[in-house]
């Protein structure tokens, strides 16, 4: 098993050596961004986009807008790609998780708050 625990401190810093999947629709300066130009930004910025909606070995998920036909968990509205993630994590294998706001961040040279980060922090901490 891959593991990606390496003291996630709340921020992604930069896409370089990302390597990033993508689950729902990414929104990039309120346009919709196909995912083969969401590749091309990933890779311009030395990152690596993964294959497919499960890989162990990935370091960031990017967290777009989720259409009700891809939802499988209707009670916590996630998609296959978040099951797997939140499965991942109880394994011991953090993925950060960022949103359209923290994607366009990154693109931008700017930090981006994991979202998985804050998922993880008991409340009260």
């Amino acid at each position: 098993m891959v593991n990606n625990n390496y003291d996630c401190e709340g921020t992604v810093e930069t896409l370089r050596g990302q390597r990033v999947l993508f689950t729902g629709k990414t929104f990039y300066r309120g346009e919709h961004r196909s995912r083969k130009q969401l590749e091309k930004d990933i890779s311009m910025k030395g990152g690596f986009p993964q294959p497919g909606t499960r890989n162990v070995s990935s370091t960031l998920l990017v967290l777009g807008g989720l259409h009700p036909d891809v939802v499988i968990d209707g009670k916590n509205g996630r998609s296959q790609t978040l099951v797997f993630i939140d499965e991942q994590a109880a394994r011991g294998n953090h993925i950060c998780i960022i949103d359209d706001a923290g994607f366009e961040a990154l693109l931008n040279d700017r930090a981006a708050p994991c979202i998985q980060h804050r998922r993880s922090i008991p409340s009260g901490a």
